[in-house]
């Protein structure tokens, strides 16, 4: 019974299988009729779409110049800064002065590079001290100032500068004066041989005249004249520096270096000037332990020109070529630093302070009796009555209100009047005007002008003052007299 009772529950277990697997079958059979031909249809359309994409079109790389940013914006040397740091170097960038007094004091650098507007803080002590810092063993590569504001550091060691313009299809001298004459051991111009340029590059080493319009006008302030056509292309040039390297730049240079024997700075008998086909470019001058590299402009070594020719190689040999040690220490003063207002003052104005400051003590030299105790101030005099009266009476006068400075006197006449004869009280003003006229022994007609009157002039008020003041001390029985033509004050 057992055993009948197993075999049925498998029997029906198995039956049970079978049809859930009959009714997956039907469930796929019924899903591949309805759907695999529309996702081979999908597959198919999904393959045209790849090889059309692949075979009908191309991709073209294309670059998108988006401008530059950050600190690239204001430092056009930051790729120089980036390069120096890639090459192992130490690079210190310099923000402000004291951080530049502190590099030359320190000696911590054994590289300076200096760009240009530096007027303001090229004060003599500064320069001295950069002086010391050469002759001590550093390396000092500058920028020429532009040719219209003075350079006090170039000066110092004889070198000055001369303006180029571009005219009639080549750069010349703004200012022609009589040539400097230099020795052959003083100046090393590149030869023929070297100017020559070879097969491979005498397509980008040619001179290419511009066409009449394809220069530009310059606008602004800017190293060239107004009203000059700037160089629509600058030419590659050769230099070749005092240790026989030889590297190929383009300075688009604006102005030209000279040794200025006739300069106040130092004499300098070992300046060698390294020449282009413009003129003086870069000028190598020793000093002591140390040496300075005087370069017309730095416009080789910005972010827009550093990668072009030999720019960066020239710039690293200039910066390891009196390296003692592996990796140089460069420090880079290359941004405009604004010098505080009372060293500009300091710097440039110097005798105005002094003349202030002399005016200043003869000023207070002379207010200085002014100063010490108080005195007691004296108490103002006190006015009488019959000043304001006075006064109250001739600003009235002035306003020309001559009925209410008699007023009060009509006032006095009448309130005296009443006192003398109170029957006056019950009377009319025709009766009282004759009252009036009897005692004062005057006519109605006089009584009548001066009590009720208008007063329209100064001759008349005071005329009807004068005779209603004795009308009025005639009704007291007053003995004062008033002498004829006297006018009340």
């Amino acid at each position: 019974m057992v055993a009948l009772f197993f075999s049925g529950a498998c029997s029906t277990r198995q039956s049970r299988n079978t049809q859930r697997r009959r009714d997956c079958e039907m469930k796929l059979m019924r899903f591949s009729r309805s759907t695999w031909g529309w996702i081979a249809f999908g597959v198919a359309l999904l393959a045209v779409a790849i090889y059309v994409a692949v075979h009908w079109f191309e991709v073209i790389d294309d670059t998108e110049w988006i401008g530059v940013k950050g600190e690239a914006a204001v430092n056009p040397y930051l790729a120089l800064e980036k390069l120096l740091v890639e090459q192992d170097a130490r690079v210190t960038p310099l923000r402000s002065i004291a951080a530049l007094d502190k590099q030359l004091a320190g000696s911590s650098s054994r590289v300076l590079i200096l760009a240009d507007r530096r007027l303001p803080y090229m004060t003599p002590a500064r320069v001295a001290a950069i002086e010391r810092w050469v002759d001590a063993g550093g390396h000092l590569i500058v920028e020429a100032e532009t040719p219209h504001l003075d350079d006090p550091l170039l000066m110092r060691w004889s070198l000055d500068r001369k303006r180029l313009v571009w005219q009639r299809g080549q750069m010349v001298e703004a200012e022609r004066k009589r040539p400097i004459k230099n020795s052959p051991a003083n100046t090393h111009e590149t030869d023929e041989s070297e100017a020559v340029p070879d097969d491979a590059d005498a397509e980008e080493e040619v001179l290419v005249e511009p066409a009449p319009n394809g220069g530009r006008r310059s606008r602004g302030a800017s190293p060239f004249s107004l009203n000059q056509t700037l160089p629509p292309l600058q030419n590659m040039s050769r230099v070749t520096l005092s240790d026989g390297m030889t590297f190929r730049a383009r300075f688009a240079a604006y102005q030209n270096l000279v040794v200025s024997p006739t300069a106040s700075g130092r004499q300098i008998d070992s300046a060698v000037l390294i020449r282009d086909q413009n003129g003086g470019r870069i000028a190598e001058i020793p000093m002591g332990r140390g040496r300075v590299t005087a370069i017309s402009n730095f416009d080789f070594i910005a972010w827009k020109s550093l990668s072009s020719d030999d720019h960066a190689e020239l710039i690293w040999h200039l910066v390891t070529q009196s390296r003692e040690q592996e990796a140089p220490t460069v420090a880079m003063l290359t941004r405009p630093i604004s010098t505080g207002f009372g060293d500009w003052l300091g710097a440039n104005a110097w005798m105005v302070l002094i003349s202030l400051a002399a005016l200043i003590a003869v000023w207070i030299w002379h207010v200085l009796p002014r100063f010490g105790p108080l005195m007691p101030a004296t108490a103002p005099s006190r006015r009488s009555l019959g000043e304001h009266i006075r006064a109250a009476g001739g600003w009235l006068a002035r306003r020309g209100e001559w009925s209410a400075l008699i007023e009060p006197v009509r006032a006095r006449f009448w309130s005296r009047l009443m006192i003398r004869h109170p029957r006056a009280a019950s009377m009319t003003l025709g009766e009282r005007l004759q009252l009036a006229a009897s005692l004062t022994g005057r006519s109605l007609a006089d009584i009548n002008r001066l009590l009720t009157a208008d007063i329209l002039s100064r001759r008349d008020c005071l005329g009807a003052i004068k005779t209603l003041m004795a009308a009025t001390a005639r009704l007291d029985g007053d003995a004062m007299r008033v002498r004829r033509g006297s006018k009340p004050r």
